[in-house]
């Protein structure tokens, strides 16, 4: 028997083989993930995770070999799933929510909503009430028969999508943006969403209490909905905050002050929201948005791009990490010696009737959400073609359904007899899901001919496709008469008017005041510049300003703000300019305040 110090020192030991391990195994995915995009060679690899799952996979053989038949393994995996949920998969949702580009995600914000929200909760129910009547004739065992419960917890974890292979393949052949930003915006809000759905479940009572009723449901929905509202205004205010203290409180702040104050506020906001019951990961996310309006801007130069660089990273690394691990445990389905499949109690066991089945399920129950919610959108956006979904972009959004981390994280957290049984059938699926669909993605675009290599400005032209047989936006017209040209922009004027009014001059933020006035007046033909009289400052913008501001901004239509470089203190108004999207020949030279005569 070795003494307490002697056990600590061995402990200490094992700790630090298990650090070493990681790091080089990190290390080798980075080196394999160059050389493969170095050398062309990235068919099968097309994104980091799936290299990372084989990596994970074959480091796996010797150490299972050498320690599977030891009762007295370190289990060098333990509690991994509190450690993706409080350390990894923060950074992940913070830098989604960070660097997302807003104009793509706001214009399609009600289609990644509808996708996202009730597509996810669609998709759990159909697939956790199948497999429970399935279970409950028989058809499929290694799941609770007698009780839902189980059944929808499982169908809301294989609701969270993460299709990273297909975001690869979609980014590096630059697809039509309207496409890219529904599938990522619907992947990064669908993971919140299936863990709020899941945890819902979880708090109801044991299964031998839990029935299907009114009230039941009525009561999810309520806990759901109240929960997701709550973490999105609280990741808000953790964005506002954070924006008035690097406005007001960092006064020449080095890059690395800025970087932790950045980086403390969003981890703070996920805190928060755990403490309270929320869901930190949604308001992490939406904390991260709000930071990149306002926040962003407040900071240095150097401080914008080092903020990038250290989300990236860490975002980067802690989805690595998870493939890695998820690669690592997969041997234990094959192997029954090697028992070191994180926090199981008893040897994985592979029952294939439930696996079949739930992976039919996880196609159809994605078509089923997926297609009456185009329809949906299509009607209500059918004046809108440039937003309106094609047939082609509602297949890719149906195929793009992978699972990945978050629904393997889940199930390690599944306190259940039938855990032996529902883990390594989620494994299967994710490996399915990856290998095979996410590798297909680059043909099914080639076979749908969807265009490919699109710069921003190419999308702003309405794209004739060819006609596939079916056309979902014609089957959406049929629903509701013509009503004429809808009018729209009333909301974002508003919101634009609350935004520079109340908001901006309190928590820093790139303002338009004036931008757009000019433009107006150039197409109206009057040719020359601004009057000095409009470079009013901030504060001074009136209400009547702002009103005679959202008119321009109609007659405009969409515009781009290009941030030109500037020195911290600096007036950001003097040294930014507008981009039409009509003519490139309607830029201008910097507003600098009384450089212009009338």
């Amino acid at each position: 028997m070795l003494s307490p110090i002697m056990a600590e020192e061995v402990i200490n030991a094992q700790a630090s083989n298990q650090a070493a391990g990681v790091v080089g195994l990190v290390l080798a995915c980075t080196l394999f993930a160059n050389l493969l995009q170095r050398f062309n060679t990235s068919y099968w690899f097309s994104s980091d995770s799936v290299l990372a799952i084989v990596i994970g996979f074959i480091a796996s053989v010797p150490l299972c070999t050498i320690s599977g038949s030891s009762t007295n393994t370190t289990r060098p995996g333990k509690d991994f799933d509190t450690v993706f949920f409080l350390y990894l998969v923060p950074s992940i949702l913070y830098e989604s929510g960070y660097s997302l580009n807003q104009k793509d995600f706001f214009r399609n914000f009600t289609a990644i909503i509808l996708y996202a929200v009730v597509g996810t909760v669609i998709s759990s129910i159909v697939t956790g009430m199948t497999l429970f009547q399935l279970a409950s004739k028989g058809s499929v065992t290694g799941i609770n028969a007698s009780s839902p419960k189980e059944s929808l917890m499982f169908g809301s974890l294989l609701s969270a999508t993460d299709p990273v292979a297909t975001l690869a393949v979609l980014g590096q052949l630059n697809v039509d943006p309207q496409l890219y930003s529904i599938i990522f915006g619907e992947s990064v809000l669908n993971d919140a969403v299936a863990i709020v759905l899941f945890q819902t479940l979880d708090s109801f009572p044991d299964d031998s209490k839990f029935h299907v009723s009114a009230k039941a449901a009525f009561g999810a929905l309520g806990m759901f909905l109240g929960i997701s509202i709550g973490s999105v205004l609280l990741g808000a205010v953790s964005g506002l905050c954070a924006g008035f203290i690097t406005k007001w409180m960092l006064v020449k702040a080095t890059a690395p002050t800025e970087v932790t104050v950045m980086l403390s506020m969003a981890y703070l906001s996920f805190i928060a929201a755990d403490s309270v019951g929320l869901s930190g990961l949604m308001a992490v996310f939406f904390s991260g948005v709000v930071m990149s309006h306002y926040a962003k801007y407040n900071i240095s130069e150097d401080g914008q791009h080092t903020t990038h660089n250290v989300t990236r990273t860490l975002a980067h690394l802690s989805e690595m990490l998870t493939f890695l691990y998820f690669g690592y445990t997969i041997l234990p389905l094959v192997n029954a010696s090697c028992a070191r499949a994180e926090r199981m109690e008893e040897v994985a066991v592979i029952e294939w009737s439930l696996f079949f089945w739930t992976l039919f399920m996880c196609f159809v129950s994605r078509a089923i959400n997926v297609v009456p919610l185009t329809i949906i959108i299509n009607i209500f956006q059918r004046n809108e073609r440039r937003k309106r979904i094609s047939f082609k972009s509602m297949l890719m959004i149906w195929f793009s359904g992978l699972r990945g981390a978050i629904a393997f994280a889940l199930s390690l957290t599944f306190q259940s007899p039938n855990r032996r049984f529902l883990i390594p059938c989620v494994i299967l699926v994710v490996l399915f899901t990856n290998f095979f669909l996410g590798q297909a993605t680059a043909p099914l675009l080639k076979l749908l001919r969807i265009p490919i290599g699109i710069t921003p400005d190419d999308n702003e032209e309405e794209q004739e496709e060819p006609r596939t047989g079916i056309d979902i936006q014609d089957m959406s017209a049929r629903f509701l008469p013509s009503r004429g040209p809808v009018r729209v922009g009333r909301m974002h004027a508003l919101w634009r008017r609350v935004d520079e009014l109340y908001l901006k001059p309190y928590v820093g933020g790139r303002s338009r005041r004036g931008l757009y006035r000019r433009q107006a007046g150039l197409e109206e033909g009057l040719e020359g510049s601004m009057p000095s009289s409009m470079h009013l400052p901030h504060s001074d913008l009136s209400s009547s300003d702002l009103e005679r501001e959202s008119a321009a901004d109609k007659s405009l239509g969409d515009q781009e703000l290009v941030p030109m470089p500037k020195e911290r203190g600096e007036d950001e108004h003097a040294r930014t300019r507008v981009v039409s999207d009509r003519s490139v020949d309607a830029l201008h030279e910097p507003l600098n305040p009384g450089a212009h005569g009338p």
